[in-house]
Order: C-alpha cells, then sequence, then structure tokens
C-alpha cells in the first residue's frame, strides 16, 4: 500500500456507498479526513500497541464508546474501544467498513 490515508479515503467512498442511510449519516458526521495515525494497546493487560489509521472520532453529538480504525497490515477495518485512562484497545478487526460500524 503506498500512500496510506490516500488507500483508506479510496476505500471508504466504494464502501460508503453500501452503507444504510443511518449508518452513512453517522459515518460521515465522525469522519477523521484524512485518516490519521493513532496508537492503540493490543490488550487491556498489555503494555503492547500499535499504529493503526483513525476513520472515526468524536464530535461530541451523537458519539459512540468506540471508533473506526484501519489496520494497513491486515488491509482492513475495525473498532477501537475508548477508556476513561489510557490508549483505546483494539476491540475487533472486521474487515468491511459496514461490519465494523455493526460492531459498534
Amino acid at each position: 500500500m503506498g500512500d496510506i490515508p490516500s488507500e483508506i479515503e479510496r476505500l471508504i467512498v466504494r464502501e460508503v456507498r453500501t452503507l444504510s442511510p443511518r449508518q452513512r449519516a453517522w459515518f460521515l458526521a465522525h469522519r477523521v479526513s484524512p485518516p490519521r495515525l493513532v496508537s492503540v494497546a493490543n490488550g487491556i493487560d498489555s503494555n503492547a500497541s500499535r499504529d493503526l489509521w483513525l476513520v472515526t472520532d468524536h464530535t461530541g453529538d451523537q458519539d459512540a464508546s468506540s471508533r473506526i480504525v484501519f489496520d494497513a497490515e491486515a488491509n482492513g477495518f475495525g473498532v477501537a474501544m475508548d477508556f476513561v485512562e489510557g490508549p483505546a484497545l483494539l476491540f475487533l478487526m472486521s474487515g468491511g467498513l459496514a461490519e465494523a460500524l455493526e460492531a459498534m
């Protein structure tokens, strides 16, 4: 994968058309464009983290307790759950954007 943010944007453009109107509205309102790198914990008790691309973020309106991320190595979208303290925890790698939104 060359320019990762551009590749993610291309995937989003292709996949956003498949979302339900409700999912599409939420996603577009919370979308991070261009995606940015964030560190996400590999496990609750783990000090190990990995860098993933943040695709959605909190806006203060209809926020979820998790955010959509993209893993360039796995070439797929997933869900990172937020905690009050510490980094977000990688919760689930699902593959497609619609699957990641459903997992939230």
